[in-house]
């Protein structure tokens, strides 16, 4: 990439969208490394999914599939995409989830499944000033099973603040068919301004790159870091970063809590 007045150049996004729904185009112009767990292989820059568990430390691997478990399944009118339980209070559970999947829906409310094939209806939620997104299920609409086995997926601002560029990183899909429920990434950039957006994002070089829209992207630990949003023509991933979504829950969805 060329920078250009302390900016990245201009490049052009494609909105990942889902079950061969139509990519819609974006334009957006976008702003050390962590050291290999011990007694394991370093990461390659690139690798596919099923090398994952060469390379994962085994202390890592519970926390990281917990996590991705927390990835569901979002139909929004004609439109579909993934999100995660971001947050599980006594009386509502709120998926995160891209603003577009909702957006483009055109509905006012979402269908929601989860991995245990129980599905729900909940309040379709999005910000007009980023990409980030939220459904709200009230817990009458769940049954006590799938509402009690699930809580928030890990968040540590301090972890998200202290990642570095080149780390490796995971993309929550229960369809990757590795075991892990994740695709592999690389961190190429930390925190960079995006035009389109009006914000900033992240950018992550993804072994998985199809039907991602909504994802959450974690750390190695299973930590939330931020959603998938789009792609740029050099297959990259762009990523809302937590701290952007956690501004807009803070925001949009407390008033419904």
């Amino acid at each position: 990439m060329k920078l250009s007045s302390g900016k990245i150049s201009r490049y052009k996004y494609a909105i990942c969208l889902f079950l061969g729904i139509n990519i819609i185009a974006m334009l957006m112009s976008a702003c050390g490394k962590k050291e290999a767990a011990p007694d394991t292989e370093p990461y390659p820059s690139f690798m596919e999914n099923e090398e994952l568990s060469t390379y994962i430390d085994e202390s890592l691997l519970d926390p990281l599939v917990k996590s991705a478990d927390k990835e569901v399944y979002i139909k929004c009118g004609a439109f579909s995409g993934k999100g995660i339980i971001y947050n599980v209070t006594d009386e509502k559970m709120i998926i995160a989830t891209a603003a577009h999947v909702l957006s483009s829906g055109g509905a006012s409310e979402a269908n929601v499944k989860f991995r245990d094939g129980t599905e729900a209806l909940g309040k379709a939620i999005y910000s007009d000033k980023t990409d980030a997104g939220f459904v709200v299920i009230d817990r009458e609409t769940l049954n006590n099973t799938t509402y009690e086995a699930y809580e928030g997926v890990h968040r540590d601002r301090e972890l998200f603040d202290n990642i570095e560029k080149d780390s490796p990183v995971f993309i929550a899909n229960p369809d990757a068919g590795n075991g892990l429920y994740c695709d592999y990434g690389i961190l190429t950039e930390k925190w960079i301004y995006a035009e389109y957006y009006d914000n900033y994002i992240m950018l992550v070089k993804a072994s998985g790159s199809e039907g991602l829209s909504g994802s959450a992207l974690l750390s190695e630990e299973g930590v939330f870091l931020g959603i998938v949003s789009g792609m740029n023509d050099e297959g990259e991933l762009a990523i809302i970063p937590y701290s952007v979504v956690e501004s807009e829950y803070a925001e949009l969805v407390r008033n419904f809590l």
